[in-house]
Order: structure tokens, then sequence, then C-alpha cells
């Protein structure tokens, strides 16, 4: 391939690029002027209005479910405390009446409680 063919080939991709920013640039003047109206006219303030609207009702909604969640389990964590307490003196009370024939059960047993460290087990 000759010089000549590589330089009209540059030349060319060269050419063709600038036609390509010229058609691009085409109306640009009048398309910015275009969104500058369009972001200073009421149709987009309303659109960002309605967005913004939508997210506070939705935050909103968050939150009273959340409120209403919170109030359910609070509610449920009771009974399961009371059920748990019940239980356990129901338990006791056979134990009671039973005396040790009635079999452990490892969730009413009390267990150790590890020392605190540093204490030491004899006298300082």
């Amino acid at each position: 391939m000759s010089i000549a063919c590589i330089i009209a080939t540059v030349l060319r991709a060269h050419i063709l690029e600038v036609g390509r920013i010229k058609r691009a640039s085409v109306g640009k003047n009048e398309k910015m002027e275009m969104l500058h109206n369009y972001i200073t006219g009421a149709e987009f303030a309303q659109r960002v209005e309605v967005f913004s609207q939508t997210h506070i009702d939705m935050k909103s909604q968050l939150d009273q479910e959340k409120r209403a969640m919170k109030a359910i389990w609070s509610k449920r964590e009771k009974q399961i405390e009371r059920a748990e307490s019940n239980l356990a003196s129901m338990f006791g009370g056979l134990r009671e009446i039973t005396g040790a024939s009635l079999p452990q059960i490892k969730s009413f047993e009390l267990t150790a409680l590890p020392e605190p460290a540093g204490s030491g087990n004899g006298p300082t």
C-alpha cells in the first residue's frame, strides 16, 4: 500500500469524524434552549413535586408499618413471656408434687454462672 493510500484512509476517517461531530452539534443551541425552558417550566416543577410527594408518602407509610409491627411484636413477646412463665410455674409445681421422679428438663435447669475474670478461687 502506498503512502498516498494510507494518508487518504486516515484523512477519510478524520473527515467522517468531523462530519459526525458537526451533525451532532446541529441544533445544539436550540436543544439547550428547549432543555432550559423545560427545566424552568411548570411541567418539570410539577413532575418533581409529584415525585417528592410520592417519596414522602412512601416514607410515611413505611414508618407507620414499622410502628404497627413493633406493637405486634411487643404484644407477641409478652404472650411468649407469659407462656414461658406459666410453663415454668407448672413444671415447678409438678416437681414439688412428684419430687425427683419427674425427669429434668434442660431448659428449666439452673446452670452455674461463670466467675468474673480475675476473681480467683482461693483466699488472697
